[in-house]
């Protein structure tokens, strides 16, 4: 990771590789893994992940991120369980000779570890807990927590963030200077902010900025999705904006009553 506010996004990755598949039914559906065997022991990991693959053997690059020994990791776990919360994630800590150095295991969608200092490598595992039916998203690792508190105003500033493959890169400083009262979107459609002030419903206009492909087509969707609002594409390379604005016909109709 680049930047202590980049994100590295875990995927499920190659759909059997290291998938605990006897007795298993997995299936992909709109995005996620869809996993259920009510049989499988409770301890067993239903996937496992690497920071370190031999790709000869394996025909699989790693997908996980190298990481710096001493350091506190934010990890969010975007994973649902029928019966709720049963599902766990343990990653496991190796020194220079594989063996185990410790653990650190979780339930919760929000946690933070520290990699220990004398740990060479680790891998992380997906436990089945006592869960008859597992829902897998993604997992995000990063070092800093972007933190902002909601101020009140009429407009709102709304940055959709830009995935780069497997890293979600935290917007650089001649973007940010240019926003007032921004609201960060970690490469999704939604954050605790953005739907506070959705909930509030007091906004005059949300303005939301893409700067790359991906945030670009969020910033569009959220835009339709939202009245009084609309859609800045920031270019980069030209270090201005392009704005494009749209006639909501739900805005209009609201001003009509």
């Amino acid at each position: 990771m680049e930047s202590d506010k980049d994100i590295y996004v875990v995927h499920w990755g190659d759909l059997t590789m290291d998938t605990y598949l006897y007795g298993s039914s997995l299936t992909l559906n709109n995005y996620r893994i869809v996993f259920e065997n009510k049989m499988m022991p409770p301890e067993v990991a239903i996937k496992k992940w690497h920071m370190i693959s031999d790709y000869s053997k394996e025909k699989n690059e790693p997908l996980l991120p190298f990481l710096e020994p001493g350091r506190t990791y934010h990890i969010r776990s975007y994973i649902e369980s029928v019966p709720k919360n049963r599902w766990f994630i343990r990653i496991n800590f190796y020194d220079t000779r594989d063996r185990l150095v410790s653990f650190f295991m979780t339930n919760k969608d929000k946690d933070t570890f520290t990699f220990p200092i004398d740990c060479y490598y680790y891998d992380m595992q997906l436990l089945r807990g006592n869960a008859d039916k597992i829902v897998f998203e993604r997992i995000d690792l990063y070092l800093e927590e972007y933190i902002s508190t909601l101020e009140e105003a009429e407009e709102y500033t709304v940055l959709c963030l830009e995935p780069q493959a497997s890293l979600i890169k935290y917007p650089s400083k001649d973007i940010l200077d240019k926003i007032k009262h921004p609201i960060i979107l970690p490469g999704r459609e939604e954050s605790e902010l953005f739907n506070q002030v959705i909930s509030m419903n007091q906004y005059k206009k949300l303005t939301f900025i893409g700067y790359g492909p991906v945030s670009r087509r969020i910033a569009y969707k959220l835009h339709k999705q939202y009245p009084r609002s609309e859609v800045v594409d920031y270019k980069s390379k030209e270090n201005s904006y392009f704005t494009e604005r749209f006639t909501d016909k739900r805005y209009i109709l609201e001003k009509m009553k």
